[in-house]
């Protein structure tokens, strides 16, 4: 799984204090976000990702990110 990944997704942009902040600033505004989601938005916020490929539909509510089925990459 690991070497697919890595093969779909070459670059890892980091997870900085920025990133991390705006991560709790997520959690905050959208209780039911976990930490881990909170994350993975904020991170693409920051590196100007538009859109996660994910069933998770509580990454509808982060305004700026368009969620995408597996299906529709």
């Amino acid at each position: 799984m690991y070497e697919l990944t890595r093969q779909v997704i070459p670059v890892v942009v980091p997870i900085t204090e920025g990133v991390v902040d705006r991560a709790q600033q997520l959690m905050r505004r959208h209780p039911a976000l976990s930490a881990r989601d909170a994350v993975h938005a904020a991170t693409a916020l920051a590196d100007g990702v538009r859109g996660l490929c994910s069933f998770d539909a509580d990454f509808d509510q982060v305004a700026g990110l368009r969620r995408l089925l597996p299906d529709e990459v």
